[in-house]
């Protein structure tokens, strides 16, 4: 599709002017396709309710203590949860709400206001799941792999969860949402790394994948060890947003059915099929762009159809406003450590220390970074960054400016260039060589 404009967006009032040569040449823009939504807001919810996927319809669930998940500001929240909230206190009153963190800070309190749609006097108990602050993890079982899982004791009180994600690709994982919620989002440090490890040397843990995944194979195994263990029922009621954020599919039921179910919609929408591109400028839109940790997911899905020649590599020009710094300090002194190590050197490494059980939540980042630098050159633009951010990129050589000019001013605008305004939502596949199905 070729380009007809050249104000690409970052944040909602926040845009960069690209070259006009740019535009002028070919270039062409890549988006998820576009689902006209027919059904109102309220009329998913209750379709959801009412065609429950391999369960029960809620109304003929047994529950008397429920866990409401949903996840933290770095992810689309649910808008759902309002109503959820409702209908659960039809059925009970004992409700505990548990934002999924994971290895990230608790969200300050707008974010929880705006989820809860102004109203924080719900009267339920609000709990944080993060291995930030002081929390007690339990042993629940081990999965196939030797994943100890250990999840927060505040749900292990509980006989009923449920869970409302938003199912987009994830780097990874294959898919954001499904058992996520339990499996980075409530368990320990210990699970998470365990977990996040099986990535190392695998060519499956990525986008878009689910069958051989070992990482979301391994997460989806943690519901079950959940009731075996405690008997406590998972539920999911996620869904599919649109590349502006709009809900446009949502299902309820057993969370690994009904997660697969959403992910072969979000695929249909979400990957675009075109030749490699020499330039490719990928924005990290929404929650994905406040922090270089986060928005550098953007970069590894535009990598897909970056051109197979590590002499020529392609460009990538990451577009992000970082406006919360880098995201993690641990990942800033690993990226130093291997930023400019030999890919194979980086993997036996990473495999030795997952092997010790010296591993951390973003050394998978780092292997994926390794990878896609074989064949790109990474340049990022972010006009109000934080000083932390250039600094942190400056020490790596990682090429980092705040004006279009200087990152385009040497790109030959002959070659064939790809823009994508929804880096965290669009996954652009090569006609030749595409990545396995899920």
């Amino acid at each position: 599709m070729k380009a007809i404009i050249n104000k690409i967006y970052y944040e909602e009032n926040e845009f960069i002017e690209l070259p006009e040569e740019i535009i002028n040449n070919n270039a062409k823009i890549l988006k998820p396709q576009k689902i006209f939504l027919r059904k109102s807001m309220d009329e998913l919810f209750e379709e959801a309710l009412k065609k429950p996927i391999a369960a029960k319809t809620i109304f003929k669930e047994k529950m008397k203590k429920v866990a409401l998940i949903f996840s933290d500001n770095t992810r689309i929240p649910s808008p759902y949860v309002p109503k959820i909230i409702e209908t659960i206190s039809k059925i009970t009153n004992d409700l505990k709400i548990v934002i999924a963190c994971g290895t990230h800070e608790p969200p300050p309190k707008d974010f929880i206001r705006k989820v809860l749609k102004e109203k924080l006097d719900y009267g339920y108990q609000i709990i944080f799941s993060s291995t930030k602050i002081p929390s007690n993890y339990e042993f629940i079982g081990k999965t196939s792999r030797g994943t100890e899982v250990e999840l927060n004791e505040e749900l292990l009180d509980r006989d009923f969860i449920i869970s409302s994600l938003c199912v987009r690709p994830h780097y990874f994982a294959g898919f954001e949402g499904g058992a996520k919620a339990l499996i980075p989002g409530c368990a320990s440090h210990k699970s998470i790394i365990q977990n996040h490890s099986r990535v190392i040397g695998n060519k499956l843990a990525r986008e878009l994948i689910i069958k051989g995944n070992p990482v979301r194979e391994d997460i989806n195994e943690a519901p079950s060890l959940l009731f075996n263990s405690k008997g406590i029922i998972h539920r999911i009621i996620d869904f599919v947003a649109d590349e502006n954020q709009q809900p446009i599919m949502l299902a309820y039921g057993e969370p690994v059915l009904t997660h697969m179910r959403l992910a072969e919609l979000c695929t249909e929408i979400c990957t675009i099929k075109t030749n490699p591109s020499s330039t490719i400028i990928t924005v990290a839109d929404g929650p994905m762009g406040k922090t270089l940790y986060q928005s550098l997911k953007a970069v590894h899905m535009a990598c897909n159809i970056a051109k197979q020649d590590n002499k020529n590599k392609s460009i990538v020009v990451l577009i992000a406003s970082m406006k919360d710094g880098l995201g993690n300090d641990i990942f800033t002194k690993e990226l130093s450590h291997y930023y400019n190590m030999p890919l194979q050197k980086i993997v036996k490494e990473l495999k030795e220390r997952a092997e010790k059980g010296d591993f951390n939540e973003t050394l998978q980042k780092i292997n994926r970074i390794a990878i896609d630098k074989e064949y790109t050159e990474l340049r990022i633009l972010s006009p109000k960054a934080p000083k932390e951010v250039e600094k942190a990129l400056n020490e790596v050589g990682i090429f980092f400016s705040r004006k279009p000019d200087e990152v385009f001013k040497d790109i030959k605008y002959k070659d064939d260039i790809a823009i994508i305004p929804y880096g965290s939502f669009t996954i652009p596949i090569p006609y030749e060589g595409s990545i396995p199905n899920f």
